[in-house]
């Protein structure tokens, strides 16, 4: 269906935007807007501020949000990232993304769309097949989650598929663990990480061309067109190596939430769009993600970040995969669990000594607990929240 043009409104309060004065949108069907000869369909005029796309956020984090994204933040997204990351005409990707997310549409489809270049639809995401995808179709680019990635690391045919034809991979929706990107490193294949969310882009971030490995952890520098800055619960921007929020300002920011004002008032603030993830920059511009402010939680007066935390349990080798929640604690006012996917013999003895000299004795879990496979939203990503709900604070395990 689409929204009829007569029924569009604007309403620069960040209201509901579309629909008649009484607040009943008017939808028109497809079928209903054919003309009943060959005339031509009669279209709207359009500018860039009318919506294009309204996109759900993930929430992961709480009730997810519909964003409204104009024609000029789909165009502006494209051009950035057909600058920034080099894309070409003669590319070629697999998309694992759902076409429901940002991701499927504008991380990759969109851009290449608009270069004439090729995007092959994977319909149900099968590490195995993904690869052969890959190797058939001389894929070019690739862009997932790091789950999808790991898993394609860990599939029979990993070692004999052909990767040649990839000038990069980048991962996206959360952290990479340090085991996966060797893994595509050692196939000789530029794997890096990139940031997005659906409110602002997706891609805002790019690696410089000959980027050092040192900086594998970072998200890299903001791409064209894209201010990002890091700040205080205040609005005041941090200097280089402290954490605080990451707000990203560009042309191609989202318009509003539709039919949310406070929630539009309190993410779009004077051009800047506030992520409500946690971020450092260091002296050379590079962006690093620390986490959701949602996610933080603080153990006897320090303030722990979980995807720190996270990292460098994953490092163990009984650890597949890892979430750590905050529970409460009697001395400490709230000490972390880790949930773990992988081989349940691992004790909380055994991470601690692994631990010991790679974080502060603060950040140690205290709790451990296994589940067989970590929960996922649409897009393969960790649901936390359902982690969280199921062994954190008020959660019963």
């Amino acid at each position: 269906v689409s929204l009829s043009a007569d029924s569009e409104t604007t309403d620069s309060e960040g209201g509901d935007g579309a629909g008649s004065e009484d607040g009943a949108s008017e939808w028109e069907s497809w079928d209903d807007a054919l003309p009943a000869d060959d005339s031509p369909v009669e279209t709207a005029d359009l500018s860039m501020d009318d919506p294009h796309l309204f996109l759900h956020t993930g929430g992961s984090t709480g009730i997810p949000k519909e964003t409204v994204l104009t024609h000029g933040s789909i165009l502006w997204n494209s051009f950035n990232t057909i600058t920034s990351w080099g894309l070409r005409a003669d590319d070629v990707t697999p998309m694992v993304f759902p076409m429901f997310h940002t991701g499927g549409w504008n991380v990759l489809t969109v851009p290449l769309f608009h270069l004439g270049a090729t995007v092959v639809i994977a319909r149900e995401f099968d590490p195995g097949e993904v690869l052969r995808l890959v190797a058939d179709e001389g894929a070019t680019v690739l862009v997932a989650v790091p789950a999808v990635l790991r898993m394609m690391t860990q599939d029979d045919d990993w070692a004999d598929t052909d990767l040649s034809t990839l000038r990069f991979a980048k991962s996206g929706g959360g952290p990479c663990r340090e085991a996966v990107m060797n893994a595509w490193w050692d196939r000789d294949v530029d794997l890096s990480q990139g940031y997005g969310l659906t409110e602002c882009g997706p891609n805002n971030f790019s690696m410089p061309e000959g980027w050092p490995t040192e900086k594998a952890d970072s998200v890299g520098v903001p791409a064209t067109h894209v201010d990002a800055r890091v700040v205080d619960p205040d609005g005041t921007e941090l200097p280089d190596g402290e954490i605080g929020e990451l707000e990203l300002a560009s042309p191609h920011a989202a318009d509003r939430y539709w039919r949310d004002p406070e929630e539009t008032a309190e993410t779009f603030r004077d051009g800047w769009v506030a992520t409500g993830d946690l971020a450092r920059r260091d002296e050379a511009g590079y962006y690093y993600i620390e986490g959701r402010k949602k996610n933080m939680y603080v153990s006897g007066g320090e303030n722990v970040y979980p995807a720190a935390v996270e990292d460098r349990i994953a490092d163990h080798p009984k650890v597949e995969e890892v979430v750590v929640v905050p529970v409460p604690d009697d001395k400490w006012g709230q000490v972390g669990k880790a949930v773990v996917q992988g081989d349940e013999s691992l004790t909380l003895d055994e991470l601690a000594e692994f631990l010991d000299g790679k974080l502060a004795r603060f950040k140690h879990p205290r709790d451990l607990a296994f589940v067989d496979e970590m929960p996922t939203s649409g897009p393969s990503k960790i649901d936390r929240g359902a982690v969280d709900a199921e062994f954190g604070e008020d959660g019963a395990n």
